[in-house]
């Protein structure tokens, strides 16, 4: 059948929305306005009468400074956040622990140097070190630093906006990191005993409605209710002992549709001090292949080889799971022209293959920027999508059912790694969050 080119399809015109507005909507906690290690910013969205959030395009703004003495945050600013939670009443919607971890995996594979040393440093708290990105921004003791920082995990990252007309209202809940873990010292000899976070502000966009445009929306969603299709992260983790050569470990992902798995190794020595770069410093741990058990069977068939100074095949499988293997405009943030062990100005060091990811003593910001080599970038994703595509969205998800199955992974190793490790495993599944269209209740299903 003949057609003509979308460029010579003059009928298909571009239609105007439904009555509505938009407004600006800032949030404060509810819990208070000063928060510090430990404890948590709670935010409720605001139930209104016909409206809907934009959560994809919200951020949470606020200011923090060091205590004690100056300090630089590790690698950026969400490393101040251990966890993060979404539940409506009672109900846990999503939750996602080491929250910071992961999004330091997320900047590398996503933001490229150019980026990191721009919105990086001004919105994220990035250092601005297009060499030595792991090094977060400086915090003074006295002067706070502002903050802007998107979310893209959970329902931050669905395409539908979010009912505000409910029952219950949905609640994130963002618990902090420990100073210890979020914070590089400045100076060695002057360490930090902590951080401050005041003026939180949670910020969105909210679209309401007028009342016929309400009336016809309810009207076609009748007998299903309102549905949004998010993809969830959830994390479990393993410890890998310096000398095993294979870890297989239980995950306990058990989702109607598994998207992938991300996984990342962290020195436990590095953890829980002011001389380290305790969330961003990963490992390769001398890995030389990696695979899931799904159900008893290999996922992919042979397992994704690696080591020995050979990473294409791991790293392409990462990017192929994100959908963007082969992309032109996508950019990473992994390795770049990267100052040597000696110091020396753009000698080019693969982070990516750092095995001994940690500073032999405790050291502090001045020594990470100047020898930026020892700052490990290791991690993969490996893929569980039954169907193989692009990034861009036709229609359907396609995530294997592990419902019914024992999820495992299986890691083998060329040797002893120089460190006890912590092996970190992240799951994205999709989710399908429903708002009953009389009842106005949440509920959710993996």
């Amino acid at each position: 059948m003949a057609a003509f080119s979308q460029t010579l399809n003059f009928a298909d015109l571009k239609r105007r929305p439904m009555a509505s507005r938009v407004s600006k909507v800032n949030i404060s906690p509810q819990n208070g306005a000063i928060f510090e290690p430990g404890g948590n910013i709670q935010i409720s969205l605001p139930q209104m009468s016909s409206s809907y959030a934009c959560l994809d395009q919200a951020y949470l703004r606020f200011k923090v400074k060091a205590v004690g003495e100056a300090a630089h945050l590790d690698h950026s600013a969400y490393s101040l956040i251990s966890r993060v939670d979404t539940t409506s009443s009672s109900a846990v919607i999503d939750s996602c622990s080491n929250y910071g971890v992961y999004m330091s995996y997320l900047l590398d594979s996503g933001m490229g140097a150019a980026s990191a040393k721009d919105w990086g440093a001004i919105c994220l708290g990035m250092g601005g070190d297009d060499e030595n990105t792991h090094l977060g921004a400086p915090l003074s003791k006295t002067v706070p630093k502002t903050m802007c920082l998107p979310f893209m995990t959970g329902l931050f990252n669905s395409s539908k906006q979010i009912p505000l007309d409910t029952g219950a209202p949905l609640t994130f809940t963002f618990h902090l990191q420990d100073a210890a873990n979020a914070l590089i010292a400045s100076v060695h000899a002057a360490q930090p005993t902590g951080y401050v976070i005041t003026d939180v502000e949670f910020c969105t966009y909210v679209t309401t409605l007028s009342a016929d445009s309400q009336a016809l929306l309810d009207q076609s969603v009748a007998g299903i209710g309102y549905n949004v299709i998010f993809e969830a992260t959830s994390n479990t983790t393993a410890h890998k002992e310096a000398a095993q050569t294979q870890v297989i470990s239980n995950l306990g992902f058990r989702y109607s549709a598994l998207s992938r798995v991300s996984v990342i190794h962290r020195v436990n020595s590095n953890a829980n001090k002011f001389g380290q770069l305790s969330i961003s410093n990963r490992s390769s741990a001398k890995l030389s292949s990696a695979s899931l058990i799904l159900g008893g069977l290999s996922v992919p068939q042979r397992p994704i080889r690696c080591g020995d100074g050979d990473f294409a095949e791991i790293l392409s499988e990462t990017l192929l799971s994100w959908g963007v293997l082969g992309s032109q405009d996508h950019q990473l943030g992994f390795c770049g022209v990267t100052r040597a062990a000696d110091g020396l100005e753009g000698t080019h060091v693969n982070r990516y293959a750092l095995e001994d990811a940690k500073y032999a003593d405790d050291k502090d910001a001045a020594f990470a920027a100047t020898y930026a080599a020892e700052n490990g970038t290791f991690g993969f994703s490996i893929d569980t999508d039954l169907i193989k595509s692009g990034a861009s969205s036709d229609g359907i998800y396609s995530g294997t059912s592990t419902l019914a199955t024992t999820t495992q992974s299986r890691l083998t190793y060329s040797g002893a790694s120089t460190d006890d490790q912590t092996i970190d495993y992240f799951a994205n599944y999709t989710c399908i969050l429903s708002m009953d269209s009389v009842s106005r209740g949440f509920m959710v299903s993996v």
